[in-house]
């Protein structure tokens, strides 16, 4: 039994040594960064205010692991259960809170993927009314549009809304983002041109069109990042039921031995 409490604990002390250090690295980098000491990257001085909420939330995080990582060492390396008391209410107020955004992961995962659907449904009608067809439409695409359609299907890797290019319906052309060799800052310089291509029949230099709809893709894409937040969440959790664990055992070693 004491060869049990004893190796929980050096699991308890690791664990919270690693959080401890984590949190001192995002507390440090948050603090450097909202002080603007921007020697050591002075591209990003100009974003100082947008980066501001950010490194607030930076140090508020960091602060809040190092304080839990210092309890948690301290609890497990005196046994104290004063220090370990507060230790176990503080991680399972972090459970508790994981286990709400699962919740809220869950609840919300369509909606996230309806307001993408829409707003890619109304860039893409603009793009496809205007370019697709026999005529060009009358309607002015403003060139945020253009660039958005396409570098958004690229980056995305998908082709029109559903069912990939045929979505287009312009006898067989589509998008130069719908291409896999596309390059957004190429085609920017070719939107200043004379001549930009709107729509085409082949990819050039031998490029593939992606066969997916970005609908489709995009469905795949919220799946697979719900998957991975909820997996990564549960793989915290079960690590917090260890540290509870261990911090138990700590606190009843230590009543033992009084």
């Amino acid at each position: 039994m004491g060869c049990c409490t004893g190796m929980l604990r050096v699991i308890l002390i690791t664990i919270n040594l690693i959080v401890l250090k984590a949190g001192l690295i995002l507390a440090a980098i948050g603090g450097v960064f909202f002080s603007k000491n921007f020697d050591l990257f002075p591209d990003i001085e100009e974003y100082s205010t947008d980066l501001k909420p950010v490194m607030i939330a930076l140090i508020i995080v960091g602060s809040l692991l190092l304080l839990i990582g210092l309890v948690g060492c301290m609890g497990a390396c005196t046994g104290k259960s004063g220090l370990l008391n507060i230790y176990i209410v503080v991680v399972l107020g972090f459970m508790l809170l994981e286990g709400a955004i699962i919740v809220l992961v869950l609840l919300k995962k369509d909606d996230f993927k309806t307001k993408i659907e829409t707003a890619a449904e109304d860039l893409f009608q603009q793009y496809k009314d205007k370019f697709a067809g026999d005529t060009i439409g009358s309607e002015d695409v403003t060139e945020t549009v253009i660039v958005g359609v396409n570098a958004g299907q690229w980056s995305v890797k998908c082709c029109g809304l559903i069912s990939g290019a045929t979505w287009w319906e312009s006898n067989g052309k589509f998008p130069p983002g719908c291409c896999d060799n596309f390059d957004p800052n190429v085609y920017l310089e070719e939107l200043q041109g004379s001549n930009p291509e709107f729509m085409i029949s082949t990819c050039p230099n031998g490029g593939n069109v992606f066969d997916i709809g970005c609908i489709e893709r995009t469905t795949n894409l919220v799946n697979d990042f719900s998957t991975i937040v909820m997996g990564a969440v549960g793989g915290i959790i079960a690590l917090q039921v260890i540290c509870l664990i261990a911090a138990a055992a700590s606190k009843n070693s230590e009543s033992v031995s009084v």
